[in-house]
């Protein structure tokens, strides 16, 4: 084939690319004041909760009474990457039983499904728990499984990593005061642990606000406020529980600071190697002035930070409420309410050796006067954070906005926050979670159709275009490759969302397709120009049955297309296989 007839044969298949590739694909709402509706049943729903789905959506879960306020049930829906509520019309039924249930609470279980925890009183106190897969299937028994029965309330889930999950609350069976309790489940409904939990804490006085995270081995670490030394007053704890169920620290847990008994509020995060790190609102100096610390724990139970914890700000005034995120490198970014001058949110990044790595005192997210509260907090996934609150900005009733801290401590989008939720009348209590490409979704609660709430969501790109959907590649700073490559997916076998890289040497034309095994095509993923760099696709497969398929990556450099021959720049295309497993 001489080189005419080659480029010609080139450009053909760019036009052929650009000619078949579809409009944009998002149905999310790009009016902040509109929003995507999750739930617009009668009556009310309240307290969203939010986890992803590992394909740039998200599931929410929810509390109801849409049956009447004698009877609060709990329901959820899954929303995808494009804003599109793949479950049933204003929610799937978690759970209907008689009497009440509140208070939801979830953990995804590493297969793009959820387990949703409530608290249920059909027949007295008790914790429930429902599995759900990525299609809205309830994978347990109708209305749940007790995994406790009468037991309290402030729960705390995390995932176990083996596609269970492991609960603790406060508990006061044994100590009307409370203790801390937990249980593991795993992903087929059998209790790990003894029947009703294991003790995790039951040292004098009250244990209370307690925190989960994961330790990497099939148990978990979990942190409480505690009034064993006076009853008034409080200092943090920790224990480590192992994956049998079994404390693995000093019993009644190890002592992560108690100075001055002045110690509230932990909240944790896993540091990556086994251990945690856990942020507390601090009262040592006396009087009202509030601060924020965190300590590093290891697996050991070993504290690796100053002792009495690193300062994540001292400033004069309160500091309160802290809440933290992982920043991917033994590190956490904390965060917090404050009002040094105007009321506000700020953030810190502390190392893994516990040091201020941003402006000494954090970061602040807006500069407005207006009044922030409850705000929420996750990893972008690029050692930055994404950060929620409620802002009564301008109006007299609250709004949401949100926003992207680098992670070098650089406000990435809208200054003070891009708006997320602005109707008529308040939107409350937002639940925030990583589309796994830099942006968010945000879950809330809003009354603007009547004097009952509604759940609403609203998404935000990568590059803070509210509304603009999962960006379609994520560039890695790893530098350009040197040829185009094709990647194996993750995870596979997958059911039913995964994740499809490349790379790309030079910007190129792109079509990645899915094919079943007679040759038919299933799914268009990307068709058009893409720069150079390693990008990622995600796929989740609702409607396919389970089976081998292909997925075949083509690429034609754009120098090549336009007629100039590109050093490394020769047209490509490999087919690799997948399997989804329902």
């Amino acid at each position: 084939m001489n080189l005419a007839r080659y480029l010609t044969c080139c450009l053909v298949l760019a036009a052929i690319v650009f000619a078949t590739a579809p409009p944009a694909f998002a149905t999310w709402s790009t009016n902040p004041a509109v929003n995507t509706p999750v739930c617009l049943a009668a009556e009310d729903q309240s307290n969203a909760v939010a986890i992803p789905d590992g394909a740039g959506g998200a599931i929410i879960s929810w509390q109801d009474t849409r049956l009447g306020f004698s009877n609060i049930n709990i329901y959820a829906q899954r929303v995808d990457a494009t804003g599109t509520p793949l479950w049933a019309s204003d929610g799937i039924v978690v759970c209907d039983a008689a009497n009440n249930q509140s208070n939801p609470i979830a953990a995804g279980d590493g297969a793009g499904g959820v387990f949703i925890l409530w608290r249920d009183l059909r027949a007295g106190p008790a914790h429930y728990a429902q599995h759900i897969d990525g299609n809205g299937n309830p994978l347990w028994p109708a209305n749940g499984i007790a995994f406790v029965t009468g037991a309290g309330g402030n729960e705390s889930v995390t995932p176990d990593g083996f596609g269970g999950f492991i609960c603790a609350w406060e508990d006061p069976r044994y100590d009307p005061q409370g203790n801390i309790w937990a249980q593991r489940m795993s992903g087929g409904g059998t209790a790990y642990w003894l029947a009703n939990g294991v003790a995790v804490c039951t040292a004098a006085n009250y244990q209370t606000y307690m925190d989960i995270t994961s330790d990497g081995a099939g148990g978990a670490i979990i942190t409480w406020q505690d009034s064993r030394t006076s009853i008034s007053e409080y200092g943090v704890y920790a224990q480590r529980m192992n994956a049998a169920g079994n404390a693995v620290w000093t019993a009644n847990g190890i002592v992560v600071c108690n100075l001055n008994l002045r110690q509230r509020v932990p909240k944790i995060v896993p540091d990556g190697a086994g251990g945690a790190i856990i942020a507390w609102q601090d009262q040592r100096m006396g009087g009202d002035d509030i601060n924020v610390y965190a300590q590093r724990v290891n697996s050991t139970g070993s504290l690796l930070w100053p002792t009495d914890g690193a300062d994540v700000c001292t400033f004069a005034g309160n500091q309160s409420v802290p809440l933290c995120a992982s920043d991917g490198t033994g590190g956490a970014i904390v965060c917090w309410l404050d009002t040094r001058t105007n009321p506000n949110m700020y953030a810190q990044r502390l190392s893994g050796a516990g040091a201020q790595l941003w402006n000494p005192d954090g970061v602040p997210m807006a500069s407005t006067t207006s009044n922030k509260l409850n705000h929420a907090i996750v990893s972008d996934g690029s050692g930055g954070a994404l950060l929620a609150w409620q802002d009564l900005r301008g109006t007299n009733s609250y709004d949401i906005y949100i926003q992207r801290i680098s992670s070098l401590g650089m406000p990435a989008w809208a200054t003070n926050g891009a708006a997320m939720g602005t109707a008529a009348l308040a939107q409350q209590f937002p639940a925030v979670v990583s589309d796994g490409a830099g942006g968010a979704i945000v879950a809330f609660q809003d009354p603007r159709n009547g004097t009952d709430n509604n759940i609403y969501a609203q998404e935000i790109n990568g590059n803070g275009v509210v509304g603009g959907g999962l960006l379609p590649t994520g560039v890695n700073d790893g530098g350009t490759p040197a040829t185009a490559s094709l990647h194996q997916n993750y995870p596979n076998p997958f059911n039913p969302a995964t994740t499809i890289s490349f790379d790309l040497g030079a910007r190129s034309f792109v079509s990645l397709r899915v094919f079943d095994v007679r040759g038919r095509e299933v799914a268009t993923l990307i068709q058009g120009e893409l720069p150079a760099g390693t990008h990622t696709q995600p796929w989740h497969a609702l409607d396919l049955a389970s089976g081998v398929y292909l997925y075949r990556l083509s690429v034609v450099p754009s120098a090549m297309a336009h007629g100039i021959r590109a050093g490394d720049g020769d047209a490509f295309v490999e087919t690799r296989k997948l399997v989804l497993l329902k």
